[in-house]
């Protein structure tokens, strides 16, 4: 009886076979996460480079319109350097990103 019930389960000449479908979704997932890897760490050096920027220069790490054109200055200009500080300013009173707080 028991040796009855084991075999009542799927049989025939397609059991056991995987459909191509299967291996489509397989390789478009693989595709999507390869894509999505790509574009995060693309996103994350954009990231740092923004952040490194802002602290070399003295910006509010968050203004990112205000670091994004100060980038863009500084590449138009070939300025690889931090700005020089003046003597005679408080560097800690001067707000350099131009936020009114």
């Amino acid at each position: 009886m028991a040796q009855e019930q084991v075999n009542r389960g799927p049989q025939g000449p397609e059991f056991g076979k995987a459909a191509p479908v299967g291996l489509l979704v397989i390789i478009g997932l693989l595709v999507v996460i390869l894509a999505l890897g790509y574009f995060f760490n693309r996103r994350m050096r954009k990231m740092h480079k923004r952040r490194d920027f802002a602290e070399a220069h003295g910006l509010d790490p968050f203004d990112i319109d205000t670091i994004d054109r100060r980038m863009a200055e500084t590449e138009a200009t070939g300025a690889t350097t931090a700005p020089a500080d003046s003597g005679d300013q408080d560097s800690s009173t001067e707000d350099p990103g131009g936020d009114q707080r």
